[in-house]
């Protein structure tokens, strides 16, 4: 018996010196935008705060909310996230993961478009909003 899940996910946007702070499963080969889960109860904004302590130990400013998207994946699919987006500020240059499964990354504008960044099109929404910081919506349904 197959159950379809709905997700309610807070992320990051980290542009610093030219690079967008990325996160990457090791035993994956995929990117995606840093953030978790958001509990329930808890601000979106506060959701972040919890998961750069807890991912990084890093303590950051969460900014403005620049966006949401939405997105399904899995057989069938299986799964559909809604997204709430925020911008972030002081976070270090050097940020290592407390967590074995996961890295974290900055990469160039260029290296952004080569590498396996999910989902797919949001590629174009970062890139739009990296060059003009706009408040966004995008969906795949």
């Amino acid at each position: 018996m197959e159950t379809n899940i709905s997700e309610l996910i807070a992320r990051a946007i980290v542009i610093k010196d030219g690079k967008i702070l990325l996160c990457h499963l090791k035993k994956g080969d995929h990117y995606f935008l840093p953030g978790g889960h958001i509990e329930f109860g808890e601000k979106a904004k506060d959701t972040l705060i919890r998961e750069f302590d807890e991912e990084v130990g890093v303590k950051i400013m969460v900014g403005e909310f620049v966006g949401a998207f939405e997105n399904k994946y899995g057989e069938n699919p299986t799964h559909h996230e809604v997204n709430l987006v925020f911008s972030v500020d002081s976070v270090s240059d050097n940020i290592t993961s407390v967590e074995n499964h996961i890295e974290y990354a900055y990469v160039t504008k260029e290296k952004f478009t080569e590498i396996n960044f999910l989902p797919k099109f949001l590629i174009k929404v970062i890139l739009d909003y990296w060059d003009n910081p706009q408040i966004f919506w995008a969906s795949d349904m």
